[in-house]
């Protein structure tokens, strides 16, 4: 196996490895649907592809070091702890993003379950927690 690549063992059952596979698949997805998405809406007002991308990158980069602190919230469920920027402004974000597609005529599909869910949470009034705290509504209950 090594021959295509790292391997890591995450246990008996097989359903680890298979579920661990399609979660990362959901990410790539996530960030490709994300990046079609900005890109789409950059475009409408006349931005390439190739133009956005060198905004885009090192955006990316830069947001993904968000990631540790993330995982240490959900992994604790301490969203609440240091709050950098809460959800009640990141919603704000996001329902820009929804209506800024509509009024581009670009589909807002894409933002339109992170709106849903952002919502949801801030109606359980959690609008002071972090962002990360979207993933109590994508648990299974």
């Amino acid at each position: 196996m090594a021959a295509f690549g790292q391997s890591h063992y995450l246990g008996e059952d097989p359903v680890l490895a298979a579920v661990n596979d399609l979660a990362l698949l959901s990410a790539m997805y996530g960030l490709f649907g994300g990046y079609l998405h900005a890109t789409a809406l950059a475009g409408s007002v006349g931005v390439t592809a190739i133009q956005f991308l060198a905004f885009v990158e090192p955006w990316l980069a830069a947001m993904m070091t968000a990631l540790p602190d993330l995982a240490e919230r959900i992994d604790s469920g301490d969203h609440a702890r240091d709050v950098m920027s809460n959800l009640a402004m990141q919603s704000v974000a996001i329902t820009n993003i929804v209506a800024a597609s509509r009024s581009q005529g670009i589909d807002p599909a894409f933002m339109d379950p992170i709106e849903r869910l952002a919502q949801k949470r801030l109606a359980g009034g959690f609008g002071a927690d972090e962002i990360s705290g979207i993933i109590e509504g994508m648990r299974a209950k």
